[in-house]
């Protein structure tokens, strides 16, 4: 039974912590764990209170329990057997504002007290000798990606003067992220070579970059401003919490323990097939990073016994033995927790788990007959079949089921020859798309043989607005269902809304994919990757969101742990090399975040040249004052001049009135309205940028939060000629309105005049948008400060209301020649947002 949240509102009242609890037993302990005071006794809360009522202070940790929303704390099992060793429940506010909250799993927490462990030298660049040497090893081996024999020519002629370096003993000698591969033969004498998975977790851990960015404890989070229930990585998920229940009711000793899940991987990938059909099966592991441990053993017999029954059941035998010896050395681990050094220099109690399994749908067939999580505790094959974006949904349902389905459709229909007319001007429609930053370009539309994953995903973004108008109206809507479905899932947040709203573009997709079995273009909907479709929603609940356990994780792992090494090798007997090339980039990689977190890579090896050299005074004389004066290009232009230039004689008075608004911004009369001698006259230079790039951070918790998961960037461009074939000036999305929500509170405009959103289309789903005019049939310029500017945008001409050839479009021609638009909300994911 869940306790009531009014018996579990004390937050801790230290500066900067965010945690709260049950009781003040509880809290009491948590003050003395991580806040020790020294001189003074603890206060309770009331004290507390009435000490900063007599410094004239509010309390605002009693303003905060009153706040805390009603879902605090729910999960908390206050009759189990963990009643009084895990009492410390705890809800603690992520982000900025005190939106979203989290929920944490009362029996295993990450209070771990024991001895710090040594800290490491500022200037231990150990095993190189120098900042110098670990930034030229780091760039010749793995940016460059520079062959032995080059590497040893260039450092030949650098000698005399830099340094000599054994580059490739100097990282084997490297002690950070030191796993050695091992060898195991099977009986049928094959034989396979990895590393050790117990290992590789410890050296994950010890990593201090990664440790803060992993969760130790599962927990349930929720939006504090409507208590809707939030999915974000894989702890939050409902999976992680009832594997910690599991854990403790199994042994109520293992409480208090941290759970570290294990994710697995694997997939089957092709590096050559010019030199044979090479290939390569790689087992990856990831606890927060993707590590490739082995390379699974691909057993090849004569062509009498490949389709035998006899060979497929030895072949998922040895998949199964493989397994089972690779993961060997968790096993006894899953249930008995073992003490590991983390990051954070403290040493932790953990327990492991088997959580989800990433692979294609046949590799998922193939585990779910294996069952090789019968010897390994706590742990079934059919619970950890995780959802995959890039196979069920972007190659298998889009391209090998709906866009194959419509080409059937058209011959089906047309017959062969008008159909090849009609994919002809599909494919136009497709390559006179306007770019867009992030967009494929398909200069010869869809007709190309080898699809590979990109090409369905930049596919998506364009499709539908090519078919309109060649297929029936319910096919249109199929895809605009299938597309809202994929882009939904494939959000980093999900929330309960976002659940519905899944739902309800699958329960669309099913409705109007009816028409093309009643057309007779299929038989049946019996279809393993679209049926994938209805579990969706129970594996977002069990897991977070998809985008953490998508083969999209492991497909781009293939290049840089399986292709690119391959590329490397001279090809006789490959896999030899490619280990020690994975073990080395392991190691640069290890010592990189281990050198950054020591603050050593601050700045750039020729500035910290520079701060050396200018502690000589010879230096200083010879160098003066040339750093201190950066280049500085000035590009401007006079208004006449500029007038004459983009053709716009009403220019200046349109800048006057813009500037009158700047100055009067709350002055309520039409901008048009007032008299031009009112308005600030403007006769200097004008700057010219012919792009500009938007930054703006990028959350794993939404837009709102100011915790980032990194750095994003679109350009704006609006150059006169671009790649030598014409102009191109780019969309935006304009505040206009600032109380109202999407598209109804915003203008699209395109650089030098501005477009008026009219109303969604209802098979495509997207806003329809047309340019603006004055009176005489004048373009609508106008003037816009950049701070209003909210995001690139993507239009694409509505081709079903032109009656033009598509191949007669040049892309930088679009804009300017046509006269309604799609406003494209498929463009990226920022944009689906946006124009929904």
């Amino acid at each position: 039974m869940q306790r009531p949240a009014s018996t579990l509102q004390l937050p801790c009242d230290e500066p900067g912590c965010n945690c709260w609890f049950r009781n003040l037993s509880s809290l009491t302990q948590h003050k003395h764990m991580l806040h020790p005071s020294f001189i003074h006794h603890h206060q309770s809360l009331h004290d507390h209170a009435e000490l900063l009522s007599s410094l004239g202070q509010e309390d605002h940790a009693a303003d905060r329990v009153s706040l805390l929303p009603k879902h605090a704390f729910d999960g908390y099992q206050g009759d189990s057997l963990l009643d009084q060793e895990c009492g410390a429940m705890r809800s603690e506010f992520v982000g900025s504002g005190s939106k979203l909250y989290q929920n944490y799993h009362p029996g295993l927490n990450n209070d771990a007290p024991p001895l710090p462990h040594a800290e490491k030298a500022w200037d231990d660049w150990t095993p190189y000798h120098n900042w110098l040497e670990f930034e030229l090893t780091d760039f010749l081996f793995t940016h460059v990606e520079m062959p032995a024999k080059k590497i040893d020519a260039l450092l030949d002629i650098w000698a005399a003067s830099l340094l000599e370096l054994d580059l490739y003993s100097v990282i084997d000698n490297t002690c950070i992220g030191s796993i050695k591969w091992e060898n195991f033969t099977i009986w049928y004498t094959g034989e396979e070579q990895g590393n050790n998975p117990h290992e590789v977790i410890h050296n994950i851990l010890t990593n201090s970059g990664l440790t803060r960015e992993l969760d130790y404890v599962p927990y349930h989070e929720y939006n504090a401003l409507n208590d809707q229930r939030c999915w974000v990585d894989f702890m939050s998920g409902d999976w992680a919490w009832e594997q910690a229940d599991r854990t403790i009711s199994d042994d109520p000793t293992t409480a208090g323990v941290t759970l570290i899940p294990v994710i697995l991987g694997s997939d089957k990938t092709t590096v050559s097939v010019a030199m044979g059909q090479m290939d390569y099966y790689p087992l990856y592991l990831s606890i927060g990073n993707v590590i490739l441990i082995t390379f699974l053993a691909m057993p090849k017999t004569t062509r009498e016994h490949t389709s035998t029954a006899a060979f497929h059941n030895f072949k998922r035998q040895l998949f199964h033995s493989s397994l089972t010896q690779i993961l060997h050395s968790l096993a006894h681990l899953m249930r008995v927790p073992e003490t590991v050094f983390f990051g954070d220099n403290y040493y932790w109690h953990v327990i492991y788990a088997f959580t989800a399994y990433i692979a294609d749908y046949e590799e998922q067939v193939l585990l779910s007959c294996i069952l090789f999580t019968n010897d390994f505790p706590c742990t079934d094959i059919h619970e950890m079949l995780s959802p995959d974006i890039l196979h069920q949904l972007i190659k298998g349902s889009f391209k090998d089921h709906l866009v194959d389905w419509v080409e059937r459709y058209l011959v089906h229909i047309h017959g062969k020859a008008e159909a090849e007319r009609i994919l002809n001007d599909i494919d136009g429609c497709i390559a006179a798309v306007v770019p867009f930053t992030g967009l494929q370009c398909f200069p010869q539309g869809q007709h190309f043989k080898q699809w590979t994953g990109n090409d369905s995903k930049g596919l998506m973004k364009v499709y539908i607005m090519a078919i309109d108008g060649h297929v029936l109206k319910d096919m249109v809507c199929t895809f605009r269902a299938f597309l809202d479905f994929c882009y939904l899932v494939h959000q980093n947040v999900i929330t309960e809304h976002t659940l519905t709203k899944i739902n309800n573009a699958l329960w669309h997709f099913h409705l109007f994919h009816e028409v093309f079995q009643n057309t007779g273009v299929v038989e049946s909907f019996s279809l393993p990757w679209q049926h994938a479709m209805k579990h969706y929603h129970y594996l977002i609940c069990q897991f977070g969101a998809p985008n953490g356990l998508c083969s999209l994780i492991t497909e781009s792992k293939h290049i840089t742990a399986v292709k690119r090494p391959y590329w490397h090798t001279n090809h006789y007997q490959a896999l030899g090399q490619m280990l020690p090339i994975n073990q080395r980039l392991n190691k640069l990689t290890a010592a990189c975040m281990d050198f950054n977190e020591c603050s050593m890579l601050n700045g750039t090896c020729l500035l910290n040249a520079f701060d050396t050299l200018e502690q000589t005074a010879s230096y200083e004389e010879e160098l003066g004052d040339a750093l201190d004066n950066p280049m500085v290009v000035n590009a401007h232009v006079s208004l006449a001049l500029l007038v004459a230039e983009l053709g716009v004689p009403e220019l200046p008075n349109i800048l006057y009135r813009f500037l009158h608004l700047q100055l009067y911004p709350n002055d309520a009369c039409n901008p048009e309205d007032i008299p031009l001698h009112e308005c600030p006259l403007f006769d200097g230079k004008i700057h010219i940028f012919n792009s500009a790039c938007s930054a703006f951070f990028i959350s794993h918790r939404g837009d709102s939060i100011s915790n980032t998961y990194g750095m994003c960037h679109k350009y704006i461009c609006s150059c006169p000629t671009w790649r030598n074939k014409g102009s191109h000036f780019d969309c935006v999305f304009v505040v206009t309105n600032p109380q109202v929500d999407g598209m109804r509170g915003l203008d699209v405009a395109h650089i030098l005049w501005t477009l008026y959103p009219y109303r969604p289309n209802t098979a495509t789903g997207m806003w329809t948008v047309h340019p603006g005019y004055h009176m005489h049939n004048l373009q609508n310029i106008d003037i816009i400060h950049i701070n209003t500017i909210y995001h690139a945008a993507h239009l694409i001409l509505i081709y079903s209301s032109h009656n033009i050839n598509p191949w007669d479009i040049r892309p930088h021609q679009s804009y300017d020649a046509f006269h309604l638009f799609y406003v494209n909300k498929y463009a990226d994911h920022h944009v689906f947002k946006i124009a929904s």
